[in-house]
């Protein structure tokens, strides 16, 4: 079923970043990375493209603890708004 894939991958990719963040693992490009595949395998493309682009460039512009926070919460943003969408 593709809404319970979605929320799968919703809660696996949520606690991995909070393992990440509690443990002080701050490697920007492995962090900005996993955003990528997570999203590549819950979204369609165009989505995936330009969310993508967004966590690039705020892994380039913030440091990684304000990053976190805000990348964790437009993740949750664009998953809410996508459960609503469908």
């Amino acid at each position: 079923d593709r809404g319970s894939r979605h929320v799968l991958f919703f809660f696996l990719f949520f606690f991995y970043h909070l393992v990440l963040f509690f443990t002080r693992f701050r490697r920007c490009l492995f962090l900005f990375l996993s955003f990528f595949l997570c999203i590549t395998f819950s979204f369609s493309f165009i989505i995936t493209s330009f969310l993508s682009v967004l966590f690039i460039s705020l892994s380039l512009f913030f440091s990684l603890p304000l990053s976190l926070y805000v990348v964790l919460a437009l993740y949750l943003f664009f998953m809410t708004f996508y459960f609503i969408i469908l």
